[in-house]
């Protein structure tokens, strides 16, 4: 056997490198939005299609953990979403319900919501990016609702609350938006360490109530 190489083709060590980093542990393929690679937004998140949630029983079918209750609620968490329209609706529920560290990117500023609650109640947003879109978020009808932890970028509105109640924002951050926290006709809005950063008129850096085409009860 003297004078026989043992060492393997490069070109198959080059394959078998690439085919390694191409993996998940758990064997998914991995793919990421290019826009949020080049931020540094996608690391761990799991590529996902958008979500749509109509009624109670559908988010009790969707396989998310948890039960709805007060104690265990559904668990959406972790995933990356790119849209031309909205991320993740939920809409007609009284389930509770978490969505936790997620990333959604939406082309354009004109359509599309990161996310929209409408007729929703219970639902408490934590630690969620979004990038582009009409809205950051956008909460119609809403009751009971809370989004903690938001920074939208690029997006006309980053939070815009319609006819809801008892919705309560905190630690939001709109980079580039038009408006930072805009309310309509919602009561009670908590609102407390929301910014706003680029030329946004400075309504849109705080809390505000619309009233016809005046602002007013700036916070």
């Amino acid at each position: 056997m003297t004078g026989v190489s043992l060492r393997p083709p490069l070109a198959l060590l080059v394959l078998s490198f690439i085919i390694l980093c191409a993996i998940q542990p758990g064997g998914g393929s991995v793919r990421s939005s290019p826009a949020a690679t080049a931020a540094g937004w996608a690391d761990g998140l799991v590529p996902h299609a958008p979500v749509v949630i109509a009624s109670d029983d559908e988010l009790s079918a969707g396989g998310w953990p948890g039960d709805g209750s007060p104690s265990s609620p559904y668990l959406i968490e972790g995933l990356l979403i790119e849209t031309n329209g909205t991320g993740i609706s939920v809409s007609d529920t009284s389930l509770h319900l978490k969505v936790r560290d997620c990333v959604i990117v939406v082309a354009g500023q004109d359509t599309g919501a990161g996310l929209a609650l409408v007729n929703a109640q219970n639902v408490l947003v934590e630690g969620l990016r979004v990038d582009g879109g009409l809205d950051g978020v956008v909460l119609r009808r809403a009751r009971q609702c809370t989004v903690r932890g938001l920074v939208a970028n690029g997006s006309t509105y980053g939070v815009r609350i319609v006819s809801s109640q008892g919705v309560s924002l905190s630690d939001i951050t709109a980079v580039g938006c038009g408006n930072g926290v805009c309310s309509l006709r919602a009561v009670p809005t908590v609102c407390s360490r929301t910014r706003r950063s680029g030329t946004a008129p400075l309504q849109g850096s705080m809390c505000t109530r619309h009233v016809g085409w005046k602002w007013s009860g700036v916070r």
